[in-house]
């Protein structure tokens, strides 16, 4: 999931929209939660920043949790930018 966002930022898609479609499809194949978050020099700005989607159900604080976690870095044109996704699926996620 990580690698698909990063894939998609590089083709210069909007990150939002990229955030936005990737928990929908992740909520749409069983997972019960995911978190979604991308940092960096968004849309070419000079500041970076943080910016995260949540969706559904997703307990950091239990250990017993079974969660995904997937890492990604997008190489674009004004530098590189940080992918994280984390999920809680129902069954195991792709």
């Amino acid at each position: 999931m990580a690698e698909s966002i990063a894939l998609q930022l590089e083709k210069r898609v909007a990150f939002r929209r990229a955030m936005r479609k990737a928990v929908d499809s992740a909520l749409r194949f069983g997972c019960k939660g995911i978190k979604v978050r991308v940092a960096g020099r968004l849309n070419g700005a000079e500041i970076a920043r943080k910016e995260w989607y949540l969706q559904g159900r997703l307990p950091l604080q239990t250990l017993r949790a079974d969660i995904d976690f997937g890492f990604a870095q997008a190489y674009t044109t004004y530098g590189g930018d940080w992918r994280e996704v984390l999920g809680l699926p129902r069954r195991k996620c792709a």
